[in-house]
């Protein structure tokens, strides 16, 4: 059984949803607007409403994610492969996306006409992690692993190089 077989079995966590409530703070929403003020984000990336989180128990919640971990081959229950630092759990609602033979099957010389509500949610995507990191803008296009931690370096090294900060040992 693969992990994509295995992790269809176990329901979503907003299927367990009963009602049951694990723990509530009080005054918690209050403090966060006030957080989200001091930092600066823009209003229009921000929720106008609560998240609607599953209401479920303590134990049903890590009950769930117990056996969604187990069902996925990593470095806490085998031998580490090769590629062990992209077998990172993904959400099973980005997988229900990632296989959806709509986007699977989408052809990087079809006209872009035929795919435009893709490629501007993967544009507002971009716009909404640049401005949550404070940056003038984003990749959608780097992998993890060496391609990511080679760009991590550029970036810094770059940071450097526009605050004059040449003398810096930066060889890559």
């Amino acid at each position: 059984m693969t992990f994509r077989q295995a992790s269809w079995d176990e329901p979503l966590i907003h299927e367990l949803d009963k009602g049951r409530r694990g723990l509530t703070f009080v005054g918690l929403i209050e403090e966060f607007r006030q957080l989200m003020g001091e930092l600066n984000i823009p209003p229009s990336i921000l929720r106008k409403e609560p998240p609607q989180l599953p209401e479920v128990s303590e134990v049903e919640v890590i009950r769930h994610y117990t056996r969604l971990s187990e069902m996925s081959y990593g470095v806490d229950n085998g031998p580490v492969p090769l590629g062990s630092c992209t077998m990172k759990y993904n959400p099973k609602v980005a997988l229900r996306y990632a296989f959806d033979e709509r986007l699977q099957l989408i052809h990087p010389l079809e006209p872009e006409d035929r795919h435009q509500g893709v490629l501007r949610a993967l544009y507002e995507l971009q716009q909404w992690l640049a401005a949550i990191v404070g940056m003038d803008f984003c990749s959608l296009g780097i992998s993890a692993g060496a391609q990511g931690e080679l760009a991590r370096v550029l970036i810094i090294k770059r940071y450097h190089e526009l605050k004059g900060q040449t003398d810096l040992k930066t060889e890559i």
